[in-house]
């Protein structure tokens, strides 16, 4: 929110650049952190991954895009805290932060729900049966959909966007 004594407030609009330079951020972290929870998650992180996964389920069946962003958060945080990386934690929130607007507004068109699901069952498969190359390419593939709908946000709405 922008702020002008004697003019009012005003929502700021978005830098698609530097949503672009922090999802390259978040991107290569996260890529590595799935590769290293392939090797690393222990059972209880798994089973907090799958509860997840169930409570992500009844969230899109009940098209709750507030109740599933929560828990698209809390996907990954469990995968981080799992193995502990404490700084890497520490950056990915910080870039949240930044990205937060952004990620709610990409989960709101229709059927985008299923979709991330989708991708986070992927990440979870593949870190749970311990395939570090399959959680490394799945959670590319989660992020890399969500870099694209964000360009495809940046066309439909460049109301939203700087120039």
């Amino acid at each position: 929110m922008l702020i002008e004594p004697q003019h009012g407030s005003f929502i700021a609009k978005i830098s698609a650049e530097d949503v672009r330079d922090l999802m390259i951020i978040r991107r290569a972290l996260e890529v590595e952190i799935a590769s290293e929870a392939a090797h690393r998650l222990p059972p209880e992180a798994l089973a907090a991954l799958e509860r997840n996964l169930r409570y992500q389920q009844a969230a899109e069946t009940a098209k709750d895009v507030a109740g599933f962003y929560a828990l698209d958060v809390e996907f990954h945080d469990i995968i981080i805290n799992g193995i502990a990386l404490a700084h890497a934690h520490e950056i990915l929130e910080s870039l949240r932060a930044h990205l937060e607007r952004v990620r709610r507004m990409i989960l709101t068109p229709p059927g985008r729900l299923p979709h991330t699901l989708h991708e986070h069952r992927a990440v979870a498969d593949a870190i749970r049966s311990g395939d570090a190359q399959a959680a490394r390419t799945a959670m590319r593939a989660h992020l890399e959909q969500t870099s694209a709908m964000l360009g495809d946000l940046s066309r439909q709405r460049p109301d939203l966007f700087q120039t």
